[in-house]
């Protein structure tokens, strides 16, 4: 996945995820959104190499399937979220006392 690298090596910086998360996350979303719907237009009625079956939902003006799309923003939008949820995590809880959790 391509556009996750390449909006980090844009957009981030050494202090990441704490810092940028949100603008390298949605240059990603967009940027591979963007990217699908270019590809799938192409392919399907530029160079007509493949065509959708009937049972495929496709967004009317972009010609677009809707589930390779839903797929570049769904599934960036998780990772995203599990990856900063598993990153962010250790920051704002730095130790245990006595069972109880302390924020410093």
């Amino acid at each position: 996945m391509i556009p996750p690298v390449g909006a980090l090596l844009l957009l981030g910086n050494a202090r990441r995820p704490n810092e940028r998360y949100v603008a390298v996350a949605a240059f990603a979303i967009v940027f591979g959104a963007a990217y699908t719907i270019f590809s799938e237009r192409l392919n399907t009625q530029v160079r007509a190499s493949w065509t959708y079956t009937d049972l495929m939902p496709t967004l009317p003006v972009m010609g677009t399937g809707l589930s390779p799309l839903t797929q570049w923003v769904v599934i960036p939008l998780a990772a995203f979220w599990w990856a900063r949820r598993h990153t962010a995590a250790p920051a704002r809880i730095r130790s245990t006392q006595g069972g109880v959790l302390t924020r410093r």
